[in-house]
């Protein structure tokens, strides 16, 4: 019931596609159509989410509810996972309240639309701290290496920001190695990890080989990403803007995680022992700030990496502080008989979030009994492109939003629709090239502005907006974009027909619908 709540932010008859993720769908569209991410279609993003979206359209017969439906599976999967490792490391209320403190935190940040690259790799992630509790117990277990070795993997494909969890782990290995002096033990382990984590990147590498994209996946995905990552970064800021994002759940993690260093401190000092799982709270948090920091956008959906950790930090908190505070009869009959309470909170659910789970239930049955009344929302935009084009007509939206292009069923005519880029990096200049040679040789039948949306990211496409550029601190160089040829191109080919919900829609000169 919570994850459904959480999810009523990613539900297609209720949110448009993100703008990250609505690119997401749209690539994955390209690849049901047998095109190859960097190759045919350009984004920095590691290829996990691509060929993930891929599978929901595919399951949801092209629409957004199978992508939805895989949020699902894994959300869930997330959530279960943590429940059931803070139950077995503390008790019922603890995976409670660590639980449902992490899916309020996700509510807040995840943001209408949904389909984050931070999103997916929660259940990776969960597995992971699952699996390094069940390593403690057998050390010599090399089968929990390779699982953590292909959680670490498989997080990397998503976003090479979301291995902290696996960071943590490492580190706090090898931290207790050193201590136990067991140094041979742990680089056995680390053996292990690199060999599965080695497997499925190896096995990722060799298919984009084959398909000719190899070397233009490591040039996004790595080259890229280092000048995307090293702009801006500000860890202060991130700190703050974290916190102000969250909100409670993290003030709550906060008191979480200064009881967390003082257990550790206590068990060193008084017991000269260290409590793994403590010490991997102790190193996770700063982390996990430290990688959502990189890059210095402080977007919302960036803090969606620290909530596995904060999640055990609120579980730990509420292990130790509820029998200050609730009757001791009440807490066993919790832990001890969950089954009888369950009623009540399910009717607690069902009381304080019912606008939510009504929403979702209509959804289902439009979806499953009433489809010819459609069953996902379309942007306006998107409708009247549709209605205004042919279907092998292109469509360029101009500032990345390519959610528009799937909703509208047209295809852009360039193979970097992020354009105008974001940094300068070394592959910048081929990259726009690129834009400018496909643009030239297939020109759209229709130029969307969408710079409307994102003001203070995209400069404004058409001459009587331009002079806003000159003051306006866009993050793209003006040099390295090239943006006077792509205008000077724009001027002589295009006129401006409608305005539609504030996009501004200019059609190809000489051409009539």
């Amino acid at each position: 019931m919570l994850v459904t709540i959480v999810l009523v932010k990613t539900n297609p008859m209720v949110h448009y596609p993100s703008r990250d993720g609505g690119s997401f769908t749209y690539i994955g569209s390209l690849i049901l159509k047998g095109n190859i991410p960097y190759r045919d279609v350009w984004d920095q993003k590691a290829p996990g989410i691509f060929y993930l979206d891929a599978l929901g359209l595919w399951l949801g017969h092209g629409t957004r509810w199978g992508i939805w439906f895989l949020e699902f599976v894994f959300l869930y999967g997330a959530a279960l996972t943590g429940f059931t490792l803070m139950r077995n490391l503390w008790n019922n209320v603890a995976a409670l309240f660590g639980t449902a403190l992490w899916l309020v935190g996700l509510n807040i940040v995840l943001g209408g639309g949904g389909n984050f690259t931070e999103e997916y790799p929660l259940l990776f992630n969960f597995i992971a701290v699952y699996i390094f509790w069940k390593s403690l117990r057998s050390p010599n277990n090399r089968f929990y290496d390779f699982i953590l070795g292909l959680t670490l993997a498989l997080s990397f494909l998503f976003r090479a920001n979301n291995i902290g969890v696996q960071i943590s782990i490492v580190l706090t290995m090898l931290i207790v190695a050193v201590y136990k002096k067991e140094i041979k033990l742990f680089l056995g382990k680390m053996v292990t990890w690199g060999i599965a984590a080695l497997l499925v990147l190896g096995a990722v590498c060799i298919y984009f080989w084959i398909q000719h994209a190899l070397g233009a996946m490591i040039e996004a995905t790595i080259i890229y990403n280092f000048s995307y990552a090293g702009a801006q970064t500000d860890i202060g800021a991130n700190l703050h803007s974290g916190f102000r994002k969250l909100g409670y759940p993290a003030w709550i993690a906060l008191a979480g995680y200064l009881l967390a260093l003082f257990i550790l401190l206590r068990c060193f000092v008084k017991y000269h022992s260290i409590d793994e799982i403590t010490l991997f709270l102790v190193i996770g948090w700063p982390l996990e700030l430290v990688l959502s920091s990189l890059s210095g956008r402080n977007y919302s959906h960036y803090f969606i990496s620290w909530l596995p950790v904060m999640a055990l930090i609120i579980g730990l908190l509420f292990y130790y502080f509820t029998p200050l505070v609730f009757n001791p009869e009440l807490l066993k009959l919790f832990n001890d008989r969950a089954y009888q309470v369950l009623p009540v909170l399910i009717v607690l659910v069902l009381f304080f979030f019912r606008g939510d789970l009504r929403t979702s239930m209509d959804s289902f049955k439009r979806v499953l009994f009433d489809r010819s009344a459609g069953i996902q929302l379309i942007e306006p935009i998107a409708d009247y492109i549709r209605d205004n084009t042919d279907p092998n007509d292109t469509v360029l939206v101009w500032g990345g939003q390519a959610g528009i292009n799937f909703m509208a069923q047209r295809d852009s005519p360039v193979a970097q629709i992020w354009y105008p880029l974001f940094v300068d990096s070394p592959i910048s200049p081929k990259l726009v090239d690129g834009f400018l040679h496909d643009i030239n040789q297939n020109k759209p039948e229709l130029i969307v502005a969408s710079d409307v949306a994102y003001p203070a990211d995209i400069p404004p496409i058409d001459a009587p907006h331009r002079d806003v550029q000159v003051s306006h601190d866009y993050w793209i160089s003006r040099d390295t974009a090239k943006l006077d040829q792509f205008f000077v191109f724009f001027d002589a080919n295009y006129t401006l027909e409608t305005v539609v919900n504030d996009y501004r829609v200019y059609r190809l000169n000489g051409v009539t619908k």
